[in-house]
């Protein structure tokens, strides 16, 4: 939705179709969009970003920094790759997105059992990593150009003296923009990854924490769980952004998010143990209402619009015509007096209208009337 409003905003035409998958334009301006996956991305970028296993063992062999990780299916596997790897340890599906399913910081072996029967209920196959000390940032890019940069924190809350940590977690709760649909922000979900944090802290949920307490509710940092973002766009240094253009150039992709862990983004990543956790070929982008970047980020992906000539004429059958064709420039549409007043017109805009002959009168003013060329406000779509 944030893409439609910023394509409304500007009469940018624009069909949405099968939940998040977008079209832009017509003929030769055509644009197809799975939310921030364009159709300049190359499908192995994409299906290797959505392949942890996939992704670290490419950055690996490319010689970047990545986790030691290991695909497991049973309690034993995890282990013994635990043991190797040496705790603390990350548990998590292969193949999910948005945080979803992850444990992190395992600190032993009877936490790691409890983790894994968990997972095991829902997911066959799971990745072990070694837990990488540091904080948690998210670099985003299209192209050379930087989108955002932050430094993601799990949810917390300080104790009042007063109020259990139930109440204090419902309070959170209650900030409207984890509610506003628009919107990566989300509610933190009372889980099992909250009460493992709780139970590391020695605190429960119905426990009152003293005034000034800091209480972390997840083991992670994802916004999507409930996490606080901090931009530093400004703090991180040239090499690091370096770095993420080089992931980007070995993934083939040029929309992507790049999740490091570090102590400190300010210095190059080479200095001090940055590592790559993960590569995200349909990042979040953030909240249209404060920030210009959907619009920005179509006029990087939208084509120039196509020439668009419209006959109207009672000669013409009921053929359907091919609006989305990006070999077609410029795109002619014939259509029948019947089909304009009783569907419309398909196409938002035109740049020539021809009225032919055999129209009669009466039907011409009729379409007259009907047929204004709604054009793009941007010269450049």
């Amino acid at each position: 939705m944030n893409f439609v409003e910023a394509a409304a905003a500007r009469k940018v035409p624009f069909k949405v179709f099968r939940q998040d998958y977008l079209i832009f334009g017509y003929g030769s301006g055509t644009s197809l969009f799975k939310s921030s996956i364009t159709d300049r991305e190359t499908s192995v970028g994409v299906s290797l970003a959505h392949n942890k296993v996939d992704t670290n063992r490419l950055l690996r062999l490319s010689g970047l920094p990545v986790p030691d990780q290991a695909r497991i299916q049973t309690l034993n596997q995890a282990v013994h790759f635990a043991e190797d790897f040496g705790y603390p340890v990350v548990l998590k599906p292969e193949n999910e997105s948005r945080g979803r399913g992850i444990y992190a910081d395992i600190r032993d072996r009877k936490e790691l059992e409890r983790c894994f029967d968990r997972l095991a209920k829902d997911y066959s196959i799971l990745l072990l990593e070694k837990h990488v000390p540091g904080d948690h940032y998210r670099i985003n890019l299209m192209g050379d150009q930087l989108i955002k940069a932050t430094l993601r924190r799990p949810p917390s809350i300080d104790g009042d003296g007063t109020s259990t940590v139930r109440q204090l977690v419902d309070e959170l709760n209650s900030d409207p923009e984890r509610h506003d649909p628009y919107s990566a922000k989300q509610i933190v979900v009372v889980d099992e990854d909250l009460h493992r944090c709780l139970r590391k802290q020695g605190l429960s949920l119905e426990d009152v924490p003293m005034v000034g307490r800091r209480v972390q509710l997840k083991s992670i940092s994802n916004i999507s769980r409930g996490g606080e973002q901090v931009h530093v766009e400004d703090a991180v240094h040239p090499e690091n952004y370096a770095l993420c253009r080089t992931i980007a150039r070995i993934m083939r992709l040029d929309v992507l998010g790049v999740d490091l862990l570090s102590p400190d983004l300010s210095q190059p990543w080479y200095s001090n143990n940055t590592t790559i956790c993960e590569v995200n070929a349909q990042p979040q982008l953030g909240a249209v209402r404060k920030l210009p970047i959907y619009w920005d980020f179509l006029k990087r992906y939208l084509r120039p619009r196509a020439r668009i000539e419209v006959t109207v004429s009672n000669r013409v059958g009921a053929r359907q015509p091919v609006l989305f064709d990006p070999s077609i420039s410029p795109l002619r549409v014939s259509l029948s007096v019947e089909a304009v007043l009783t569907q419309g017109c398909p196409v938002q805009y035109f740049d020539a209208l021809e009225i032919a002959d055999d129209v009669t009168a009466a039907d011409r003013r009729k379409l007259e009337r009907m047929l204004i060329s709604v054009t793009p406000l941007v010269s450049d779509t």
